[in-house]
């Protein structure tokens, strides 16, 4: 696998000027967009979506309709558009969507670049296929490498096999960070490799002017069984008797509400836990400004978004150890080894006794989201990397047609 280092990277987004080139035709594939269903992956479709249409790029993305509409539904929303198309079912929150693939065959050939998001999905698989099948080149982002629903012994069958042929059919492969790069190489896959961060509007997630609580915990996410809210809730209960009636607001929706909701009231957390459900993106920044700790359970991710947006708010986190977050946590929060809830409940309990240590984490950690995590940043490395990819294409059929070439005759 060739990997490109933070050097190239800048040395390649000077040299294509970033967004500066020839508007280009972008076609999009992407099972989940928001605001239709929420979560870190819909969200970066539709912000990338939006900000390369912004920027002059005309963008159309191939998308689920969970309702099951007609094919066909066209929406123009944000300086991009979406096509729908009718889920005919779900296995494991993976929809199916047999017309997209027909949309595909019928649009592909008029764009200049084929991005698709996340392997584990069906529609990215056909997005491979097509890939090996036309000429336009074809990326894909890696969002996390193991779903957080499917089993794990379907994964074990499903990551060498569907998953490495649709990572290798891409000509890049764009990557949260070098651990996730390390990881598809691990897999063996062979295809190239780009380190682009996530990135997050850092004027619109910032510290908003509200009352910081010294004892407010947050959760926002899907609520899933891999994402640990339990482990979370239990932790709370630990709290109990040193920090009487703690709160924790959960954010977010999903298959696993109700067997938490039983949970807390198993555990008597009635008045100490709410549930918010689903809130809108615009409204976040205030609870992350108004809440002590954001708290991240998950057992497996790829570059949660969540966290940065709360770090961007200057509201320091508290997570399990995964491996992409143990720089963007050096200053701004901490990680827990040990996924037991008393020893979650323990790192929790010391930073809510240390509020000049949470001032300082929430400083440092804006800063370093500010500084390596910028939208406008990843925005611009994404359509640099579409430039130098179509430049690569170009240069490898012009030394094809050289080399077709009979000899002997003048140049």
């Amino acid at each position: 696998m060739k990997r490109v280092s933070s050097t190239d990277r800048r040395d390649e987004s000077e040299q294509y000027g970033g967004s500066m080139g020839d508007p280009l035709r972008i076609l999009r594939v992407a099972s989940d967009i928001y605001p239709d269903v929420s979560g870190g992956l819909g969200l970066h479709v539709h912000h990338l979506s939006r900000e390369q249409g912004h920027r002059g790029h005309d963008v159309h993305v191939l998308a689920a309709d969970r309702a099951g509409g007609r094919t066909g539904r066209r929406e123009e929303r944000d300086g991009y558009t979406v096509h729908y198309h009718p889920e005919l079912a779900a296995p494991f929150g993976n929809s199916l969507c047999p017309s997209l693939g027909r949309s595909l065959y019928e649009l592909v050939d008029e764009f200049d670049v084929l991005h698709a998001h996340s392997h584990l999905f069906f529609s990215t698989n056909m997005a491979a296929v097509a890939g090996r099948l036309t000429e336009t080149p074809f990326v894909l982002t890696n969002h996390g490498l193991r779903s957080q629903t499917a089993p794990p012994w379907l994964q074990d069958l499903y990551l060498p096999t569907v998953g490495r042929f649709t990572f290798d059919a891409a000509e890049t492969v764009f990557c949260y960070t070098d651990t996730d790069s390390r990881r598809l190489d691990e897999l063996g896959v062979d295809a190239r490799t780009r380190v682009i961060h996530n990135g997050i509007d850092c004027s619109v997630f910032r510290p908003v002017d509200t009352d910081r609580s010294d004892r407010q915990l947050l959760y926002v996410g899907r609520l899933k069984e891999a994402k640990g809210v339990q482990l979370l809730i239990r932790a709370v209960a630990h709290l109990e008797s040193e920090f009487p009636h703690l709160p924790l607001i959960v954010v977010g929706e999903g298959p696993n509400r109700s067997h938490l909701e039983t949970l807390v009231d198993e555990l008597g957390l009635e008045e100490t836990v709410t549930f918010a459900g689903r809130v809108p993106n615009e409204q976040l920044p205030e609870l992350y400004s108004e809440s002590t700790l954001f708290v991240l359970p998950s057992r497996n991710e790829g570059m949660p978004r969540t966290v940065l947006e709360a770090l961007a708010c200057e509201t320091p986190a508290v997570t399990t150890p995964l491996p992409q977050l143990t720089a963007v946590l050096s200053d701004g929060g901490v990680t827990v080894d040990d996924r037991e809830p008393s020893t979650f409940a323990r790192a929790i309990g010391d930073l809510l006794e240390a509020p000049d240590r949470r001032r300082a984490m929430g400083r440092a950690g804006r800063q370093r989201v500010v500084e390596h995590h910028s939208w406008e940043t990843t925005v611009e490395e994404t359509i640099a990397e579409y430039y130098a990819l179509l430049d690569r294409s170009t240069a490898a059929t012009t030394d094809e047609r050289v080399a077709d070439v009979p000899w002997g005759v003048d140049q």
